[in-house]
């Protein structure tokens, strides 16, 4: 009984923990706003849009004629959009800091953004300026976001404004650019997982997510303006996907939806087994006793008596359960530690919650033994003794 006490309360806790992980995740601000934003991925064929300029071109030529679309509020663009992660990393380095070892040469995410992409996505602007038209594509100028901003002046991000940064670090040749601004930190890879620092030029790729906030509060009736711009440009160029960016946000959480909803599964199997053996035991334990219990009313000991001390049992064995799960929750958080987002491993709320969820159980499977217990007819049991 001890030992199913025990395992119940791990499993409970882990359930416990991942169920308020993934609610404190859907909860977080990401750092920009989803709302009324439709996404559109498109993916340039190279057999027919063999240069940089022909890319460049294509979508100027595409957004241009989505903001001329009525229910269009603002229009961008970018090719490695929040939440979705596999973005380019590269390793860069400050020019007015000191030259870090090898070994210590940060790593940031580069993203390529037109000019209205942090408009449009609600990315708000810290210090500095955005991107404008004087900025030429693949220029000199570059936008940090806050984190890597933080990381140089911890105290005053905004000083990051005026530096120039190096793509390849010390150790390796890479062009030299401006930071013109800072903006807030987003969440590239995901909704449960932490920002990173990042680096934005502006320019395009063939492959980008153009951003289209409606409007009206519904982003899916975007869809058939979406279409004719791009059917009016070249419609055999392929769609990856036409989605409400919000919906495709959701899609992030899923693995960490499935493993809370797989482990509340275990959860409630071992609850409804353990009730089943724990009631089992105590039926069998109360069965045993029932001599002892016909003697103790004989000698005048009252339902309240019989009460007290059947309670007492049960209650030491499911401490004794309680104690000895406590120290398996405590290796379980650290196996879960890099499945919780938002919260610590060793959240004491959630094994509070945990070990209550136990203690109604054993409660409702003693239930009946008890009950038994203090329905004992001792002139009975002493008659056939």
């Amino acid at each position: 009984m001890i030992t199913e006490i025990a395992l119940t309360l791990v499993l409970t806790f882990g359930c416990s923990l991942l169920l308020r992980s993934l609610v404190v995740a859907q909860a977080f601000y990401p750092g920009f706003s989803a709302d009324r934003v439709l996404a559109v991925e498109l993916q340039l064929p190279p057999t027919r849009f063999k240069t940089d300029e022909a890319v460049r071109q294509f979508y100027g030529r595409l957004m241009q004629r989505l903001r001329g679309e009525p229910e269009v509020d603002s229009v961008g663009a970018v090719n490695c959009p929040p939440s979705t992660g596999g973005c380019a990393t590269g390793w860069y380095s400050i020019a007015e800091m000191p030259t870090p070892a090898r070994a210590d040469v940060p790593l940031a995410l580069l993203t390529k953004v037109d000019q209205n992409y942090f408009r449009t996505i609600r990315i708000p602007l810290r210090a500095g300026r955005s991107f404008n038209e004087a900025d030429r594509d693949n220029g000199r100028a570059v936008i940090v976001n806050e984190k890597l901003a933080r990381h140089w002046w911890p105290e005053q991000p905004q000083l990051a404004v005026g530096h120039r940064i190096k793509f390849g670090g010390p150790y390796m040749p890479g062009r030299t650019y401006e930071i013109v601004g800072v903006v807030g930190d987003v969440s590239q890879s995901g909704l449960d997982v932490e920002s990173f620092s990042e680096i934005y030029v502006k320019g395009t790729s063939p492959g980008m997510v153009v951003m289209i906030r409606a409007r009206a509060s519904d982003p899916a009736a975007l869809v058939p303006a979406a279409r004719r711009a791009l059917e009016s440009l070249d419609r055999n160029v392929p769609v990856v996907s036409l989605l409400p960016f919000s919906s495709r946000m959701a899609g992030t959480l899923d693995r960490r939806r499935f493993s809370t909803v797989l482990l509340e599964i275990f959860a409630a199997l071992a609850v409804a087994l353990s009730s089943v053996g724990i009631y089992g035991i105590l039926n069998y334990w109360m069965g045993m006793r029932q001599k002892e219990i016909a003697i103790r009313m004989a000698l005048g000991a009252g339902r309240s008596h019989i009460l007290r001390w059947t309670g007492m049992h049960i209650a030491l064995m499911a401490a004794l359960g309680i104690s000895l799960g406590a120290v398996g929750c405590w290796g379980t958080s650290r196996l879960l530690r890099n499945m919780v987002f938002g919260i610590s491993a060793k959240n004491p709320l959630m094994l509070v919650v945990a070990a209550g969820v136990v203690v109604a159980m054993v409660a409702l499977a003693a239930g009946v033994p008890v009950w038994r217990a203090t329905r004992v007819d001792p002139i009975r049991h002493l008659h056939d003794g």
